[in-house]
């Protein structure tokens, strides 16, 4: 099961050495417009200069045969993903704080995408994992 990030979430994870959860084996692709140091073994970093590369690249990894792919990274890689209609499903995390400023989720998206929940989870710490599936 290959593991999409973006650099910044790469960087902001690399301190502590963060992965998911049996996940350290697994492919990771770094994505990013410029080249960059990959911190993980099993790291490749995925340049794509322009949006039809970034779907091209994409296309062809979920056309390998393999479990699911993951996308562990914020709104704007999450965009693209939308944008290019590369999902399947979306795991949203919602966690118990209010900031009350910050970027708009999803924004700017060219269509709609309509999202089904089909699973929730709560964990102890009160965040709450959101399923969703094409609606």
């Amino acid at each position: 099961m290959p593991s999409f990030l973006a650099t910044t979430t790469m960087h902001r994870w690399q301190p502590i050495g963060r992965t998911r959860k049996g996940r350290r084996h697994q492919q990771k692709y770094v994505l990013s417009h410029n080249d960059v140091a990959l911190v993980w073994r099993n790291s490749a970093l995925l340049r794509a200069a322009d949006s039809t590369a970034f779907k091209g690249a994409i296309a062809q990894l979920k056309a390998m045969p393999g479990k699911d792919i993951t996308v562990d990274s914020g709104e704007g890689t999450w965009r693209s993903f939308l944008e290019h209609d590369l999902w399947d499903g979306l795991d949203m995390l919602v966690h118990p704080l209010v900031i009350g400023q910050g970027k708009p989720l999803l924004t700017a998206l060219p269509t709609e995408a309509s999202l089904r929940l089909v699973a929730g989870k709560t964990y102890d710490n009160g965040v709450v994992n959101l399923r969703y599936e094409k609606g």
